[in-house]
Order: structure tokens, then sequence, then C-alpha cells
């Protein structure tokens, strides 16, 4: 591996289950979702729970998370890293929010009178899905048409990473350095060029994490398969998409050919009833087909 890609990027799927998902270590895990949700007190304690997401029926779509666990005070946590482009991902965003709201529900004789904890989906995102929107971080709840959150029980939080460029000397908060850490790990060559900005023991403990000279035989192996199988997953993604994109495109070609087509047709229908009217007044096919732009074998034949 070459000396400038000695350290995993955290966006990567072996990086995110490394760094994020290791239940011996979570004080990583801990100061991100802290500083993703802001929340008023600090995150101790972190409950990793089963990420697969269990169908109601035989016929109900399935899933798998990838991760989610709760904290001392309850509240509900989804992390999601997606990086590659994913038409309409608000969908799954809700998709799996709701499953999991579904899953609260059936615990115990629920009757929608007591508080349900508070769910939080985040997902990290490698390419932009608000390409109309500057923000790179996008915080929602259910709000009425004035802005006032009728429901907080489920939180959406979108970051679109390619859309943050702060540079070292700008990292103030620890959302700052979270994702600066997120979109440049790979850049950094030695442990000892860690700016002193991210110079923090959640930070420096998971770069050590991301060091790739310090992965077993194992680890190595593994790395280098999830690479090339992530690798093959965007293009095929990609692919998939193009097709799709070409297909709506040719759809869309096809239907304005036959609308026009339609609408030819019609208006030419429309112009052989007038000119049968005007034949029908006496004035000669060449004048008619004249004036309605007309072959004069179509006046003829009326």
């Amino acid at each position: 591996m070459k000396k400038k890609d000695r350290f995993i990027s955290l966006m990567s799927d072996f990086g995110f289950k490394t760094v994020f998902a290791d239940e011996n270590d979570t004080l990583f895990l801990r100061t991100a979702l802290q500083a993703v949700i802001q929340l008023e007190h600090p995150i101790k304690h972190i409950q990793f729970l089963n990420n697969e997401v269990t169908p109601a029926s035989k016929s109900s779509r399935g899933g798998r998370y990838d991760l989610i666990c709760i904290d001392e005070m309850n509240n509900n946590f989804i992390v999601e890293m997606q990086l590659a482009h994913f038409k309409n991902y608000v969908h799954r965003s809700k998709f799996y929010a709701l499953n999991r709201f579904d899953t609260l529900l059936q615990k115990g004789d629920y009757k929608f009178n007591n508080p349900l904890p508070p769910i939080y989906i985040i997902s990290f995102l490698g390419k932009n899905i608000f390409p109309q929107s500057k923000e790179y971080y996008h915080f929602s709840r259910l709000k009425n048409q004035i802005g006032e959150t009728l429901d907080d029980q489920i939180t959406h939080v979108f970051i679109e990473i390619a859309k943050f460029e702060k540079t070292k000397e700008q990292l103030i908060t620890d959302l700052d350095k979270l994702l600066y850490l997120m979109k440049n790990s790979q850049k950094i060559n030695i442990l000892d060029e860690i700016p002193g900005e991210l110079s923090t023991e959640w930070i420096r403990k998971a770069v050590e994490k991301l060091d790739s000279t310090k992965l077993t035989p194992r680890e190595r192996e593994q790395y280098m398969r999830m690479i090339v199988h992530n690798a093959a997953i965007v293009e095929e993604k990609e692919e998939t998409e193009k097709k799709w994109e070409e297909a709506m495109q040719e759809a869309v070609t096809k239907a304005k050919a036959e609308t026009e087509i339609k609408v030819e047709e019609e208006f030419k229908k429309e112009k052989l009833t007038a000119a049968k009217e005007l034949k029908a007044t006496g004035l000669d096919t060449a004048t008619i087909a004249n004036i309605l732009k007309l072959k004069i074998e179509d006046v003829e034949n009326l």
C-alpha cells in the first residue's frame, strides 16, 4: 500500500466499522453522536443493538442498519454511511426510522399515551442529495407551515460531507473536527502530522485504528476484499442509475414525440373540418388548400 494511503478512509465501510462500531471502545462514537445531535448531556454509555431490519411478513421489506445503538437515556441512534449516489435516499431514511418506531410500539401494551424514546437517524453522505441547498448539515423534524415543531420523537440528520469545506485552521466544534477527519483521514501521512486542532483523545484514537500498517494479515485481507466488493457495488449502482436515467430520457422523448404527433393529427383534423365547411360554400379547392395550408388532394377528397 502506498505511503499516502497509510490511513484508511473513515468513510469506507472498513473504516466506519472499525472506528464507529467498536464495541470495546465507544469514545469516538459517543463523542461523534454528541457532536452531531448536540444533546444537552454528554453520552456516557452506548449499547449496540441488532442491526437487522426484520420484515413484518414474508412480503414485507427487510434490511440492515449500518449501526444502531441506544444511550443511557434511551435515545435511539441509527447511523448510516452512504458513499455512492442513492436516488431518493430520504425515503430510505424514513423507512429505517419508521421501522424502528414500529419496533418500539410493539414492546408492551402501548396506548399512545406514553412518550416514546427519541429516534435519531444520522446519515453521512458521500454524494450530495440536496443540490439546491448550500448547507452541508440538515436537521429535520415534523413541523407545521410556520415552522413550529409538531413532533420531536423522530429526527433526521443528513450530512453532505462533500459540501464541508472548512480548513484545519477553521475547526472549532467537535462536529467540525469529525467532518474534517471523515473527509481527510486518508491525507494524513504519519500520526505525528495530525493537525493541532484535531489533537484530542477521541480523534487520535480513531486515527490509530485507521493505520493500515497495524492491520493483522486477516484484517488486511478483509480490508482488501471490502474495497473490491464496495467498488463493484458502486459501479453496479452507478450503471443501474445511468440505465434508469437513459430509460427515463427515452420515455420522455418518446412521450413528447407521441404528443406532438397527436397534436398535429388533431390540428389537421380541425383544418379538414374547416375545409369541408368552406368547400360547401363553393370556394374553390386551391384557395381552401392555400388558406388552411393543406394539400390540394386532401381537400379534393372531402
